[in-house]
């Protein structure tokens, strides 16, 4: 685990990287490897793919979010940790990055335009703690403003 601190106008701002074991990630590849050329079939716009071996051995980065509170948006401090995550990431040979954002939060979405990312997953939840009402009832609603 890496953790470091952040200085910006506002303040020290806390950064904590956590790393699995490249052993335990070998325990996925038959696994990645079927993922793999599944999507070459469903998804042939993300093409050129890789070799198995070439896909397998191109470690890539997945950054869950990225969160700055309320009163600290709007300073550049999303960039500054985003700098952050990249060069570290710079210093272990990573090169390929995803990164996940809310369809709503359209500030960190064009941060994420900005810096070479593009609209290629889109992830689907039930939580089961919500009732009828409490949330997206249809796809499309997920994509619709909040009210």
């Amino acid at each position: 685990m890496l953790s470091t601190n952040i200085m910006n106008k506002g303040g020290v701002l806390n950064l904590r990287i956590e790393y699995a074991s490249e052993s335990s990630l070998d325990l996925l590849r038959p696994l990645w490897l079927c993922l793999h050329r599944h999507h070459q079939t469903i998804a042939p716009n993300l093409r050129p793919y890789v070799d198995d071996d070439a896909s397998w051995t191109a470690r890539r980065a997945e950054l869950e979010t990225l969160v700055v509170t309320p009163e600290l948006r709007g300073q550049g401090i999303g960039a500054l940790l985003l700098d952050r995550v990249e060069s570290e990431l710079d210093r272990l040979g990573i090169k390929d990055m995803i990164v996940g954002a809310l369809p709503t939060n359209t500030d960190v979405l064009d941060l994420y335009r900005r810096r070479g990312f593009e609209p290629t997953w889109l992830v689907m939840t039930r939580f089961a703690s919500r009732g009828k009402g409490d949330g997206p009832q249809h796809s499309s609603d997920a994509t619709r403003p909040e009210r």
